[in-house]
């Protein structure tokens, strides 16, 4: 999370002074400040410190379900998954009339539709949330299944196991 530190100056002027901030946790352990980003590292509560021109300031800061895994964002994971592999590219999916009976919006510009084609379309066995290692998003890109693109993707890739973990999760949209 960024923390943003404006100053308001008497002629109404406001500026930026993020970068000549000292900003400080008093609690690292829970967030580390670290120029003006702030990390959580831990379930509890803390203050960072901010002093700028002679100023100071406290922001409390509290950190929840900070050991609970969050579950995949599709619109900025699994659809930049996607994007990555080329799967939304206008040369594959992505073009106007998509490819092999599969369409996505081009570079993932309608996450709603591309959600409503990956688990409605096709009977819903694109993904198969009660045994995702079945579901043909990730069959065909492996050639498990013919695939026209050829092999796009493993099971050692980054993406098949956010893919895969989207897909067990039950495909959730965000």
């Amino acid at each position: 999370m960024q923390l943003l530190v404006t100053g308001q100056y008497d002629d109404g002027t406001r500026r930026d002074l993020t970068a000549t901030a000292q900003i400080a946790s008093t609690n690292p352990a829970v967030v580390a400040a670290e120029r003006g980003v702030l990390r959580p590292r831990g379930n509890g509560e803390a203050e960072v410190a901010v002093v700028v021109e002679g100023r100071a300031a406290i922001v409390p800061v509290a950190v929840a379900q900070f050991d609970q895994p969050q579950p995949v964002s599709f619109e900025f994971e699994t659809l930049a998954a996607l994007t990555k592999q080329g799967c939304n590219s206008g040369a594959c999916h992505g073009s106007p009339s998509g490819k092999g009976g599969f369409r996505l919006s081009l570079r993932a510009f309608d996450p709603a539709l591309d959600q409503l084609t990956l688990i409605r379309e096709d009977l819903g066995r694109r993904t198969n949330p009660l045994d995702p290692d079945a579901s043909l998003l990730l069959n065909k890109p492996r050639m498990r299944v013919p695939h026209g693109g050829g092999l796009k993707l493993s099971r050692q890739d980054p993406a098949y196991g956010l893919l895969r973990q989207w897909i067990a999760e039950g495909c959730r949209p965000d």
